[in-house]
């Protein structure tokens, strides 16, 4: 149905912000998933805050965060309305 269709988001402005800014969800917001961008944001301050235990929530985002910079790059991650990232 939506094949065609290309997302106003662009591939390059979505993969910058995951390397840099990641861990705090913001190219999830960019890309309008807010619900699992709020998540790891939550996740990213409650590890900084509670370093003791939040390590290893940092050690998930991290791989997270990677995952999805590689998912962007082969135009698998897409927009919230399920679209190709131009």
């Amino acid at each position: 149905m939506n094949e065609n269709l290309i997302s106003e988001k662009k591939k390059w402005v979505a993969s910058l912000l995951a390397l840099f800014l990641g861990m705090m969800g913001i190219h999830r917001f960019y890309l309008g998933r807010n619900a699992s961008s709020a998540v790891m944001l939550v996740v990213f301050v409650l590890g900084v805050l509670f370093p003791i235990v939040g390590w290893a929530f940092l050690i998930v985002e991290v791989i997270i965060v990677w995952i999805d910079f590689f998912r962007i790059l082969c135009d698998s991650l897409k927009d919230a309305y399920n679209l190709k990232l131009r």
